[in-house]
Formats: structure tokens, C-alpha cells, sequence
């Protein structure tokens, strides 16, 4: 599983069932009317100060970012690693100009993995690394 996208093609047998879902999601592409989702790739430190906190200054729209992808965090390291987690964050892309009506679906493999998370309708997604020992990380591991 190391090395390969997840658009590429690989031996269905061997992968993780939330791997399989995320590739579904990417296959069908939902009714997205762009040519491909958006994917991002994001380092939680990079919302933060100094001190480890969300900046009051941040513009806007990078605010609305980080709350989202800070949801996103603190419900996935709720759980163990391994485990699939269907959230309650809305998927946040507006194809058409209406809100997609999909759901976020996280995951992480181990404590030190990125976060895995992918929307359920439009196939948008991407990857957090950094996020542990954030304000956002609610794993048993870390002491805040």
C-alpha cells in the first residue's frame, strides 16, 4: 500500500476496507460536476501559533479551514487507530454553487499516521499530518 495514490490500481484483496471506500468514492466521483475533487494535503501546525493555539487574526476564509479540519481531527482521534470513522462533518465543496450534500469519512492506520478523510458524495478529501499533540487531538495517547 505504501507509495501508490489512491486512483492507482491495486490488489483489492489485500486492502484495508476504508481503503476500498475511499477508492470507491474517487471511481465514481459521485455528481461532482468538476473534472476532479479537490484533494488537499495539510500540516495542522500550520493553523496555529506560537503557543499552539488558533491564532485570533487568521483571515476568514483559512479560519473556516481550520475548524473544519480541526472537527475533522478531533473526531478521528477519538477513535483507535485502524478504525473507520464516519463523522458528522459536512463535506464543505459547493459543486454547482449548492452545498454538497456529503459527509466526511476519516481514518489514520497507526498513532503516528496522517489522517485519511474523504467525502462520501463528491469524492473531495486529502491528508492531515502534524495533528498530534494539537489542540485538536483527542487521543488517549496524548496529555494536554
Amino acid at each position: 500500500m505504501k507509495g501508490k495514490a489512491w486512483g492507482e490500481n491495486h490488489d483489492e484483496k489485500s486492502e484495508a476496507p476504508v481503503l476500498k471506500l475511499f477508492r470507491s468514492c474517487l471511481s465514481t466521483g459521485g455528481s461532482y460536476p468538476m473534472k476532479k475533487p479537490p484533494y488537499y494535503v495539510t500540516d495542522a501546525r500550520h493553523f496555529l501559533d506560537e503557543r499552539g493555539l488558533t491564532p485570533d487574526n487568521i483571515p476568514g476564509p483559512a479560519k473556516k479551514f481550520s475548524l473544519f479540519l480541526g472537527q475533522i481531527m478531533e473526531e478521528a482521534s477519538l477513535k483507535p487507530p485502524g478504525d473507520n470513522i464516519e463523522t458528522s462533518v459536512k463535506c464543505r465543496q459547493k459543486p454547482g454553487r449548492k452545498p454538497c450534500p456529503g459527509k466526511i469519512l476519516a481514518h489514520r492506520e497507526t498513532k503516528e499516521s496522517p489522517i485519511l478523510w474523504k467525502c462520501t458524495h463528491c469524492g473531495a478529501g486529502g491528508e492531515i499530518h502534524k495533528w498530534q499533540g494539537t489542540q485538536w487531538d483527542n487521543s488517549m495517547e496524548t496529555v494536554h
